[in-house]
């Protein structure tokens, strides 16, 4: 099973980890959430399967600066809000979506939609199956290994859209990093001074993710994704003369 219609609705606040029910929450976005939680976890098992997720809705929750409204939490991370969706013995790997009213009043089509969800499932994947390098590449690593887990977690299908994908993994990458370095979306000219590799890096990273997907048929488990992206990660870094370590990271 990829994850639980059930949709619970509540208020978090994750700089404490609390969480209570959200009353009050009117029958049109109660049901609005529901249909974009069925449509959302649609989106997740065409990529990983089995993974233990669950789909929370906050009708306070907005969208950040270079994000949409949505938070992905892993279990591990977020132990009060994992205790109320999940109950006491459900944790470890289980993840968590929480999302406001602007996402789930998306009514865009299933294959942007889809990718949304590949893009969480890359996400969680990446930070269940962490990777790590050394030197200057070491803060880049966990961006690079988004773009290939994102990637490969969508597949083999719609190989037409595939160049356009990978563009916005890369750009998503790029703010993601950004964000991480600078606590700003938008110091992407600071980045690339800093990281003058970094297109290089995401463009080869995002080419032998696109190679391995090509051969993705259905959804995959969490860790064969992880041990895919992995390798295409390496196989990357290996192309452009980084040096790179058993275990996959340089």
């Amino acid at each position: 099973m990829a994850g639980d219609i059930r949709m619970a609705f509540i208020h978090y606040e994750p700089e404490t980890d609390r969480v209570a029910e959200a009353p009050g929450v009117a029958d049109e976005m109660a049901e609005a959430a529901r249909a974009f939680a069925s449509r959302y976890l649609e989106g997740v098992a065409s990529a990983c399967a089995p993974l233990t997720l669950v789909v929370a809705f906050d009708p306070a929750l907005v969208a950040a600066p270079g994000s949409g409204a949505r938070r992905l939490l892993l279990a591990r991370d977020a132990p009060k809000l994992a205790r109320h969706l999940l109950g006491p013995r459900r944790a470890g790997s289980s993840v968590m979506v929480v999302v406001g009213p602007s996402a789930v009043a998306y009514d865009g089509d299933e294959g942007r939609l889809r990718e949304t969800a590949c893009c969480d499932v890359g996400n969680a994947v990446g930070l269940l199956h962490p990777a790590r390098g050394a030197g200057p590449i070491a803060p880049l690593m966990p961006w690079l290994l988004q773009i290939a887990c994102e990637t490969i977690a969508y597949g083999g299908g719609d190989p037409e859209g595939a160049p356009a994908r990978a563009d916005r993994a890369m750009a998503r990458a790029l703010s993601g990093v950004s964000a991480s370095l600078y606590d700003s979306w938008n110091a992407y000219g600071q980045m690339l001074t800093d990281h003058p590799a970094w297109p290089y890096l995401a463009e080869a990273t995002a080419n032998e993710a696109r190679a391995t997907a090509a051969g993705c048929d259905g959804p995959s488990p969490p860790d064969r994704i992880a041990a895919m992206s992995h390798s295409a990660l390496a196989r990357a870094l290996h192309g452009l003369g980084v040096e790179v370590r058993p275990g996959g990271g340089p």
